[in-house]
């Protein structure tokens, strides 16, 4: 059944998602996100004044973590991968399954591992027993804090901007497993965007050194085209 509200009732329709999970939601913050049960949806809600009418983006979480062959046919090296804790980067355009292939990944960790997962919202599929998520948009707070809950492996959500810091300070203290996933043209693309990244936030490190540095700790970059494994 088609159910239409006017344009009154889908503003105030918004404010209450809003204000049932304490957001503000106003003229001077006009972007917020938040994770609801119902069918297990991403909300994004966006509000302009500038525009017509506020604006509702739902994006839907896979349950159950595609299988590993809906990616690429040979799955057991990547398996192998996983298995000997080898740091992964995923690499691709938006929405090519970078952050469906990582939950996939995410199946192949020893059950006996505690896995640490940082995320500025909640995206990643993970049914794995000891497993610890810490959703925030400060990073700087929340990698110290993992490094203290002793994790046989942390995973990061997407590097888009700051979160550059937290990976790299991950890398250098010696932790094995790390996977994150990044917007990229290409493998080399995806380590040239990581060291541009950390060169403007990290201030202090210049471009080729922190390009040497990610080369030196990441092992693999995997990189989707839609979907499709190029490696």
């Amino acid at each position: 059944e088609n159910i239409f509200f006017s344009e009154k009732e889908y503003f105030l329709f918004l404010q209450t998602f809003a204000l049932k999970r304490k957001i503000s939601w106003n003229q001077t913050q006009d972007f917020v996100c938040f994770f609801t049960e119902i069918h297990a949806i991403l909300f994004r809600v966006t509000l302009s004044f500038t525009a017509d009418s506020p604006k509702m983006f739902l994006r839907k979480i896979q349950k159950t973590p595609l299988i590993l062959k809906s990616f690429c046919e040979e799955s057991s090296f990547i398996e192998s991968l996983i298995v000997k804790k080898k740091n992964i980067l995923i690499a691709g355009s938006t929405g090519s399954g970078k952050s469906s292939l990582l939950s996939s990944l995410l199946g192949f960790i020893p059950q006996e591992e505690h896995v640490i997962i940082l995320e500025d919202h909640f995206e990643l599929t993970c049914s794995l027993p000891f497993t610890t998520r810490l959703v925030g948009q400060d990073f700087s707070v929340l990698v110290p804090r993992s490094l203290r809950m002793t994790p046989d492996r942390i995973i990061l959500g997407e590097i888009r901007s700051y979160e550059v810091l937290g990976l790299q300070l991950i890398l250098n203290t010696g932790h094995q497993g790390v996977m994150a996933t990044l917007h990229a043209s290409s493998a080399v693309n995806a380590l040239e965007r990581l060291a541009l990244l950390y060169t403007i936030y990290a201030k202090n490190l210049e471009y080729a050194l922190s390009l040497k540095l990610f080369c030196q700790n990441i092992h693999y970059v995997i990189f989707l085209e839609k979907g499709i494994f190029r490696g």
